[in-house]
Order: C-alpha cells, then structure tokens, then sequence
C-alpha cells in the first residue's frame, strides 16, 4: 500500500517504489516496519528537511519469491521517478532466480524508461552496479565493514552532498563490495559513449561506496536509514547465523550505533537525482568549465583589471599621512579610467549565460575582498584628511569612483537574459546601499577641513572623471536607502564595484537547479553579515528558513549574526538576509519550471 508524507500542501512530490530485497530483524519490524516503511520514513524526513519542501510517496515489493515475495511487471512502475533497493543477506553475486529475475526487470526498465532513476542501498547497491558490469565479491580480506565508518568523499560526493567537509559518516553491514565498477564497456550497450561514471566515496575496506550517474543513477553501499537499535539487531543477527564469526569486531562496531551519522544528506541526494535529475551538479558540467571560462575570459579580464587599481589605490591611502595626496588622487582618477574602459569592453561583448560566470568566481571574491579592505583603510585616514583639508578632494573621489562603478554595474545588467535584470538590480542595490555609509562617513557635516573648523574651504582635487561637485555627495540612486553614518562597521566604499561580482554570482548559481546558491553567493553574504564560516556551516546553498526574521532584522540593523551552536543548527547554511526577493523568485523554481507569476521563465532554464 503506498505511503505519503506531504510536509505543505504545494510540496513536489516525488514518487519512489521500494523493492524489498530482505526483511529486518522482528524486532525493528515489530517497531518500524518493513524495510520499505523504514525507508519511507528516513526519505520522509529527508524531504521535510530539503529545501524546498518535498513531499515523499512509496510503495514497496518484497521481491525475494523464494521467499513468498514477487517480482514486479515493468507497468507498476508507470507515475514513479524512480525505485530504491534494499539491502539484503543474499549475495548480489549469486544467481539466485529471483536475483537473475531482479536484473531482467532491471535492465527493461533502464532501457524502456530514459526519465527513470535507479538507486540502491547494500545489496542494491551492488546488484545496480552488476546490472552494469561491474564486478562484485567478497572483500579480499573476507573482512566485515560494520557499524559507523568513516567515508573519504571525491568532488564528486562533495558536490552530491553539498559540503566541503573531506568525509562524511555511515552505517555499514557487509563483506561483498562492488571490487571493480563499472564502465561503458561493461555496460554492454546501457549507457551512451560519453556517460560518466563516478565513485562518490570510498574507504579503506571499500573503495567504492557508491557510484553516481548524473540523471540516472545514484546508489550507497552503505546504510543511510539504519538506527541505533537497527545497527545493534543486524549484527546480532549476522552472529547468528554465522556470517560474522569475528566477536570482537562485531562488539566494537555494535558500540558505535549511537554516532550520528550523515544518512538524512545521503537521502537529499538522492531526492534531488529524483526531482531534479542531476541538480546541476552532474560530470557534464565540469566537461563544460572548459567552456565557460572561454566565454567569460573578457569578463575574467575586466574583473582583474579592476581589482589591480582597487589594490593600488588602497597601497596610495595606507601610505598617505596627511602630506601629499598627489598618489592617492592620481591612483583614484586611475581606478575611474579602469571602471569606464571595463564599462566598453562589456557593452562589446556578448551576453552573459548561465554556464559562462562559474569560472569568474574566484576572481570576484578577491576584488570583494579588496574593496573591503580599501574602505577600511580610507576610513581609517579621516583624521588625516581633516588635518590636511583634503575633505573636499575625498568627497570628489568617491563622487566619481560610485559614478563610473555604477555604470560598470548597470552595464553589466545589461547582459543578464531580461527576466533577471530587475532581479539583478534589487541584489546589487544591497551592496550600494552600503556605498552611502562611507560617503556620509566623509559628508560635509562628518569631514571637516582643518579637523573641526567648521566645513572647510574647496580645495583643488587635481582629479579627473565624472563632473561631480566637489563638496557634495552623488544622490542615491532611485529605490536605495542612504544608511546611517554610525553603528555600522564594514561598509564599502566601493559597493558599486562589489555589486559587478553580485551580478556575475548569479549566473555562479546554476539557475537551472535552484537547490545550490553557490560558494560565491555564501561568501558575499557571509561578508556582509558578518556570519563567521565554520565546520557545520560550510557553504550557503539556500537552506532553512526557520531563523530567518531574526537574521533579517540584525543584518538590517548592522549586527553581526553570532556564530553559535544553536544559530548554526537553525540556519544550517547561514545568513540569508537582504536576499529576500532574490531567494523568492528561486523558491518559485521547480523542475525547470516557474510555478507562479509570468516573465519569468528566464529564472528556470
């Protein structure tokens, strides 16, 4: 009978037929159930913690028929994304007729259902990857993998898993292991000539702890639903019978049922294969990073040349003391001409597409970096300009700086697929927004010629670029909020150009699958918010709305977000603040598909 969990009534649903493969100890049936209802009660939890919410429906077979089970017809599985397969105590080497009967169903699903998803656990696991070619048999030792172990992820499990983490920690109850995986060769005709197949983890004992097929195939040799109790009853049970004939070593592995383990992020991984084939994350992409930088090298090419004179304009104040601001004009009329020769080259250029930023974020977040560190820098030197009388010839500056980064930023909009512009300029503003703190912070009534003697006289700034009046302050720009001079620490002078790498981090963002905002997303929130990183906390990726208000209103404010267990636990990826809208139009996003609202299909590729 089929089992739903719906955590909000417009949840996707994603629709998983379990086929049973064994059955679990009668005591963990007598309080969880078969193996299918344990299954769909771990996936259950799984979907409710996912974001966005996702509904999970199961149905399940127990398939062992010379145990009274039955094999399923290849029609039950119409209206299903995929199946799951259990662990079992059977061989998945062995030739068992219900074994052999398992891969005939296996192999007309696989070549009748190009939609289908195929995962598997243990057994499943194993019988998957021989149903490719794959070789499977006891490990060469004739040693047992049990309990909680310890699993060193490839790029590939870290993309999987959405951490950065080099491990993650599972239950595990075998001696067979799959000992060669398998290949397109192998496959005899079931996989295209260009599949990619990868090993997402392995351990000492197990190399290959589970393989992954990007929109296909997703399977773990270990077992992500097992509990504490489940851990100790199966291995007891394996003493039983005589499968485990090493006490000592089924005693120490029975004392670490009670660890966490990470089996709730293996079944996300597995729900989002379902619901969104390979999540934006599959080989493919990488085959094309070769691609994207190609595309984005001019772009790469602007960023760089930007962060140069942002670095040499920040080594003119740090040396400035009051005496002779011939370098840091002449440093600051040097960053204007590269903002305005960075604004040709972009209105030259082609426009920008989902898959072109990737390979920009790194220099972004270098020229986020630096323009911190020159805000801080120039902010420092206040008094120093007060004693000098060179209020005036800063103000001029930042006028002219803001003027052309502007028009970098507004040009590059330009080259966002339409849908996103508006989207675009409702990000960027949160970082010129912060602009108006650093030009208050050198306002008429806050840098005072003479240091205190009333507004000063104008004094010649010797600089060129945009014709802004010395002495006054560029007017926001429409819809921006001028921020208040006090209160807040790390506002940037050079907003407009960090709202450049705030542009091209959207397109850092695989648009089309909105579950993973991306490392260059997470930095530029983390620096503006102050939300320190840490080891439970390794990148944003749009998770977890239950901590949201309180984050929002302290960023709002410009309070640190502190990093604290239960903020963590809370927010589980970190701050989202400021990102309201942007995070909304995401949230709208589902199966390359927008669910609500129109003129925006452009968000959902």
């Amino acid at each position: 009978m089929a089992q739903i969990n719906k955590p909000t009534s417009d949840s996707p649903l994603v629709r998983l037929m379990v086929l049973e493969t064994d059955k679990p100890h009668p005591d963990t049936a007598s309080d969880r159930g078969s193996f299918g209802q344990i299954v769909h009660h771990h996936f259950s939890k799984a979907g409710e913690a996912h974001h966005p919410p996702l509904a999970v429906e199961t149905d399940q077979v127990f398939v062992v028929t010379e145990q009274g089970g039955r094999m399923p017809k290849k029609e039950e599985f119409e209206g299903y994304h995929g199946l799951l397969i259990t662990g079992s105590m059977f061989d998945a080497h062995g030739n068992n007729q219900w074994i052999l009967d398992l891969l005939t169903l296996l192999k007309e699903l696989w070549l009748s259902r190009p939609d289908f998803h195929f995962t598997g656990v243990c057994f499943g696991h194993q019988v998957l990857s021989r149903l490719l070619g794959g070789k499977v048999a006891p490990s060469a030792s004739q040693d047992w993998e049990l309990g909680h172990c310890e699993i060193e992820l490839s790029s590939t499990g870290q993309r999987l898993f959405r951490t950065r983490d080099a491990k993650i920690h599972l239950h595990q109850m075998h001696q067979d292991q799959v000992t060669e995986k398998p290949t397109v060769k192998s496959a005899g005709g079931l996989l295209p000539d260009d599949a990619e197949i990868a090993v997402w983890g392995g351990s000492d004992h197990t190399p290959v702890q589970g393989l992954y097929i990007p929109n296909k195939l997703f399977t773990s040799q270990a077992h992500m639903a097992f509990d504490e109790d489940m851990v100790k009853r199966q291995i007891q049970m394996r003493v039983d019978n005589g499968g485990i004939q090493d006490l000592e070593h089924a005693d120490k592995a029975a004392e670490t049922a009670h660890l966490e383990h990470d089996g709730l992020e293996v079944a996300k991984a597995i729900l989002r294969l379902f619901m969104y084939d390979d999540d934006g994350m599959g080989l493919a992409a990488i085959a094309s990073a070769s691609i994207g930088e190609r595309d984005s090298a001019p772009y790469k090419k602007v960023v760089e040349s930007i962060t140069s004179s942002v670095e040499s304009l920040d080594s003119a104040v740090q040396s400035y003391n009051g005496n002779d601001k011939g370098p840091v004009i002449d440093a600051s009329d040097a960053l204007v001409k590269s903002l305005d020769d960075g604004k040709t080259t972009i209105d030259g250029l082609d426009n920008l597409s989902a898959s072109d930023a990737g390979p920009l974020s790194g220099v972004l977040m270098t020229l986020s970096s630096k323009s911190q560190t020159l805000t801080d820098d120039l902010k420092s030197k206040r008094g120093d300009v007060e004693k000098a009388s060179e209020c005036d010839a800063v103000r001029k500056a930042l006028g002219d700086i803001n003027t052309s980064a502007q028009a970098l930023v507004d040009a590059a909009v330009s080259k966002i697929p339409k849908g996103l512009q508006t989207l675009a300029q409702g990000f960027v503003s949160q970082f010129t927004n912060s602009f108006k703190d650093t030009q208050e912070y050198f306002s008429t009534s806050n840098c005072i010629n003479g240091g205190g003697g009333g507004n000063g006289t104008s004094s010649s700034t010797g600089g060129s670029g945009s014709s802004t009046t010395a002495g006054s302050t560029t007017s926001p720009t429409s819809g921006q909020t001028t921020a208040s001079p006090s209160g807040k620490s790390g506002a940037y002078m050079l907003a407009p150009v960090w709202g450049l790498g705030a542009v091209m981090a959207l397109f850092a963002v695989p648009l089309h699958r909105l579950n993973n905002c991306g490392q260059s997303l997470y930095e530029m929130v983390r620096r503006y918010c102050d939300v320190a990183p840490s080891d439970d906390c390794p990148m944003l990726h749009c998770y977890n709305t239950d901590n949201y208000d309180f984050v929002n209103q302290q960023c709002l404010a410009g309070n640190s977000v502190a990093d604290s267990p239960n903020n963590r636990k809370q927010l589980r990826f970190c701050c989202r603040a400021h990102y309201s809208g942007f995070f909304k139009y995401l949230e709208t996003c589902g199966r390359g598909r927008v669910n609500a609202g129109s003129g925006q299909n452009d968000y959902c590729a």
